[in-house]
């Protein structure tokens, strides 16, 4: 059976087109130029060269604007076991959503202590579904936020909230909801602030989305945590004009 400079076969090819790129909306025609590029066969080749493939550094290569590094920063909260659950999502001056969706439910033990929070955000782009981020977040040596840990973080760090949605993924009450802040900088309703378990488990987090985690030093890191380090101030600042380049484009007339 015929063959071509990407080692496959027309049914192959043809196999490849009509379940993978055709339902992604790639035409006839721009098929036909990837395969005559060749580039399928030197992706193949920088795979096995290398042993993986960035598609950050692919992008560039190709003419097309590269993502900004994923950050991470890590901020310090104190933690008042003393208080219910309920008490701690009052002091964050934030509407509940669902209103049920923080029990009234105490902690073991009565006692203060500092926690380091570290806050990530993926990068341009990467649209993560709830179990990649669990398991990159693990795969560093990081722990699901607990829900004591981002109600802390809601109410003393109440700016971070209003340039980014902070999502606590694996934070969870019962079954059903993950936990996070909400940010109310790209909704078209009311500006509140709101922190609640919002999102089901199969939902996407979008590029936008920081998450927060915590170090563990009891989880074996199998990765070294290559991200850039940045500080709050300046992931702020960036969250600023990424909100204004977003807002444009999803809400033309907030931008305004």
């Amino acid at each position: 059976m015929k063959t071509n400079n990407n080692q496959l076969t027309e049914e192959q090819l043809e196999h490849l087109y009509q379940n993978v790129l055709a339902p992604l909306g790639v035409t006839r025609g721009e098929w036909q130029q990837i395969l005559e590029s060749g580039i399928l066969t030197d992706l193949v080749e920088s795979i096995r060269r290398r042993g993986y493939l960035v598609r950050g550094d692919v992008r560039p290569a190709l003419g097309l604007e590269k993502w900004p590094e994923p950050t991470h920063f890590s901020v310090t909260v104190r933690l008042n076991r003393q208080l219910t659950l309920r008490q701690s999502a009052a002091l964050t001056g934030c509407e509940t959503q669902p209103a049920e969706s923080i029990p009234d439910r105490s902690f073991t033990g009565a006692h203060e202590e500092d926690v380091n929070l570290t806050i990530f955000h993926f990068g341009k782009g990467r649209q993560m579904s709830h179990k990649e981020v669990l398991a990159e977040l693990t795969a560093y040596g990081y722990r699901p936020v607990l829900v004591e840990e981002i109600l802390a973080l809601s109410a003393q760090k109440p700016n971070l909230q209003t340039k980014f949605p902070i999502a606590g993924v694996g934070c969870n009450e019962g079954d059903r909801y993950f936990w996070m802040i909400d940010c109310p900088v790209v909704r078209s309703g009311p500006k509140k602030r709101r922190v609640g378990g919002t999102f089901n488990r199969n939902e996407t987090l979008y590029d936008f989305y920081r998450v927060v985690a915590v170090r563990d030093p009891n989880i074996v890191p199998t990765k070294s945590l290559g991200y850039s380090k940045t500080t709050e101030d300046q992931e702020v600042r960036f969250a600023d004009s990424e909100y204004r380049a977003m807002r444009s484009v999803y809400l033309p007339t907030a931008a305004a």
